[in-house]
């Protein structure tokens, strides 16, 4: 039978804490209880939590000790992170889910309800479809190595029934194209503050925002390029451990360079290996202030480690990819410079065509070859004609 102990506040108020015990032959196996206000609800909890114990399964995943969610984040992180090596995005997502409300939640107990309402409270406080179903993805991953490693009784597949919920409620979703460059008058401002910024900096972001403009590298890219690397020749460089969603480490990849990045890369001072010798953190910095400055909106280098939600950085790589364009370089050039290994992920940056642009030139198209047809048909009867 629960016990329900009462005990007076200091305000003159009564609080009702139910005591379960679970005895077998004399000994005590476990125990657990639970405050409320109302002495009712407590013992409908005691009630509850002793039908729900007869099952051996659930008193074995009781007696485990209390496991919260942020303390297997913190587990994941210090045990994994020096070993797979991966980037600030992940490392910035598992820091807020840790110190997050749902990092509070057992998560031997947690159960796909919970997931769902974490999800529909991010999407309510302004956090985009894909941002909260990266959320998703992480508690996932932790979830399996918990199990997996430390052998927790956790479940890892309530993380799916979640997703499955959230995506039917349509909570989840793919992330918004960005179509988002920088303007004319936007960059002049920028090599402006820059150009007067950088001779009591130590960061010369003039040159390293036009490089990232005319090479399309990221900024992490671009800050552990190697002089050794550079192929005067060919005039080609090296990113070592490009991008990638799953094989990352060693996937060095061989880019062509503009004439415009190459000069930029030759003015540089030889002092070390690296060609930008700079923390790619203190780069990011530097632009997100020249933005605020200068008052440019929603114009982004790359993502900012300090925000906890997952952004990208197209705006100065899809300008670099306008002026291939624009310039008529061919698609194989392109995909060179760009790393990408198939033309639709490069051509995926240009300016798209609204659907009744897209219809109105192919209805001005159709009716050109028909003029023309026609006339030249009225052209070889004529001919005939005068034959």
């Amino acid at each position: 039978m629960p016990y329900i102990r009462s005990r007076e506040q200091a305000d003159g108020s009564q609080r009702y804490t139910a005591i379960v015990r679970i005895r077998r032959s004399g000994k005590m196996l476990h125990q657990e209880a639970k405050t409320f206000t109302h002495r009712s609800a407590a013992e409908r909890w005691a009630r509850h939590r002793e039908v729900a114990l007869e099952d051996p399964a659930a008193l074995v995943r009781a007696q485990q000790p209390s496991t919260r969610l942020n303390k297997l984040i913190r587990w994941y992180v210090d045990s994994f992170q020096h070993v797979s090596k991966w980037q600030r995005s992940k490392q910035s997502q598992l820091l807020f889910l840790e110190k997050h409300p749902i990092g509070d939640v057992d998560a031997v107990f947690l159960e796909s309800g919970t997931l769902v309402d974490h999800v529909r409270s991010r999407r309510a406080k302004g956090a985009g479809p894909m941002t909260v179903s990266n959320d998703l993805t992480w508690i996932g991953v932790v979830l399996r190595a918990a199990k997996s490693v430390k052998g927790l009784p956790v479940h890892p597949d309530v993380v799916e029934e979640a997703r499955n919920a959230c995506r039917e409620l349509r909570l989840i979703g793919k992330s918004r194209r960005r179509e988002r460059r920088p303007t004319a008058t936007e960059l002049t401002k920028l090599d402006e503050f820059f150009a007067r910024r950088d001779g009591r900096s130590r960061v010369p972001m003039r040159d390293i925002m036009w490089f990232a403009i005319h090479s399309a590298r990221r900024e992490a890219e671009i800050c552990r390029l190697e002089w050794a690397d550079n192929d005067q020749r060919g005039r080609t460089g090296l990113v070592r451990d490009a991008k990638h969603p799953r094989h990352k480490e060693g996937n060095h990849r061989r880019f062509k360079l503009t004439p415009e990045a190459w000069e930029i890369i030759e003015r540089q001072p030889k002092t070390g290996e690296y060609i930008f010798p700079w923390d790619p953190k203190s780069v990011s910095a530097a632009f997100t202030r020249a933005r605020h400055v200068l008052g440019i909106k929603d114009l982004r280098f790359q993502q900012s480690a300090a925000r906890p939600r997952r952004t990208q950085w197209p705006d100065t790589r899809r300008a670099m990819q306008d002026n291939c364009r624009s310039t008529g370089s061919s698609p194989s050039l392109r995909m060179a410079i760009r790393l990408f290994r198939s033309l639709p992920h490069t051509d995926r940056c240009v300016i798209s065509i609204s659907p009744w642009t897209r219809c109105c030139l192919w209805r001005s198209t159709i009716s050109f070859l028909l003029a023309a047809s026609f006339s030249a048909s009225r052209l070889r009867r004529s001919s005939a004609s005068l034959m």
